[in-house]
């Protein structure tokens, strides 16, 4: 007879019809080789999943079917950027800061480049990227394509297989 201890939650692994479940809400025929969540989706766009008496991230699902449980404080990153993504060839383990590294830029930005914006002052572009908290001014351009080019550079040298060096989104 094994002995629970009683602050410790009683977890069970998928069964069957759990995973019965999960295949017939996922399309995998997309061209970008997403496979796109059809379920019920949070405000945000990623997919839900019942397991366990409780509503989970499909895409978290999907993940520990394949390479196993995910670790405390560990979050799963869309690497094809798509949210309704379930993927796990799409999906990697990433801490908050790797997964933030791994965002287009925001929908308001007015360069539509992540990193670069009009310095009024200077009458040029000016491309910067944050790191560990801190941000670098990259340079001042008065072409934006250097300008992005740049920024996509240090993008990569800094933030290496997380970083983003897409347009905007």
């Amino acid at each position: 007879m094994e002995i629970i201890p009683s602050n410790v939650p009683s977890v069970k692994g998928p069964t069957q019809g759990d995973i019965n479940r999960l295949w017939p809400k996922v399309k995998k025929d997309c061209p970008n080789g997403c496979w796109e969540w059809t379920g019920s989706k949070r405000p945000q766009g990623y997919g839900r999943f019942r397991f366990n008496n409780r509503v989970t991230a499909a895409h978290r699902f999907s993940y520990e079917l394949i390479h196993g449980v995910i670790p405390d404080s560990m979050e799963i990153d869309h690497i094809c950027l798509n949210k309704s993504c379930v993927n796990p060839a799409h999906l990697r383990i990433a801490t908050h800061s790797d997964n933030q590294k791994n965002r287009p830029c925001r929908k308001d930005n007015k360069s539509g480049r992540k990193g670069i914006i009009w310095h009024k002052a200077a009458g040029k572009w000016r491309a910067a990227i944050t790191s560990n908290k801190v941000t670098t001014v990259i340079g001042y351009c008065d072409d934006i394509e250097i300008a992005d080019a740049a920024y996509q550079d240090a993008a990569t040298r800094i933030h290496g297989a997380f970083a983003y060096v897409g347009k905007a989104s």
